[in-house]
């Protein structure tokens, strides 16, 4: 596992441990963060 994998586990981690997550200084619920990441994978694959 490389140190940016290790680094998003962390960060995946705490979001789970404290249900927010921080983008761009937003604070994000984990429900919140799924939909943009379903919107990007979209995105992506199109």
């Amino acid at each position: 596992m490389n140190a940016q994998t290790e680094q998003g586990h962390k960060d995946l981690r705490n979001v789970l441990l404290n249900g927010r997550v921080l983008i761009n200084g937003m604070p994000l619920t984990g429900n919140e963060l799924g939909v943009l990441i379903q919107e990007e994978q979209m995105r992506v694959t199109k």
